[in-house]
């Protein structure tokens, strides 16, 4: 009886260490995905913001040149002051 008491304990355990180790295993695996997922999740975000920044990049230059070309073709205060000067003075 006693032999038979053990060889269950001894399979009892020898179950338990199996499902132990197949648990370790599983949550071995899921970490490692979790970390997949993390990584491409953060790759993903860094390149839509950098994609984000240039596009971004690109109509704050459109814009300054815009400005600029807009800034030639306009004259300044000082050249319509010389331009009505040379008026005053041919006339």
């Amino acid at each position: 009886m006693m032999e038979m008491s053990e060889s269950l304990e001894k399979l009892r355990n020898r179950i338990l260490s199996d499902a132990r180790l197949k648990a370790d295993e599983i949550i071995r695996e899921a970490s490692q995905k979790a970390d997949q997922i993390r990584n491409e999740a953060r790759e993903k975000a860094e390149r839509e913001a950098s994609e984000i920044l240039a596009r971004a990049e690109a109509a704050a230059e459109a814009a300054r040149r815009s400005i600029i070309s807009s800034n030639k073709s306009q004259p300044t205060q000082a050249s319509r002051r010389e331009e009505q000067d040379r008026a005053k003075r041919s006339s």
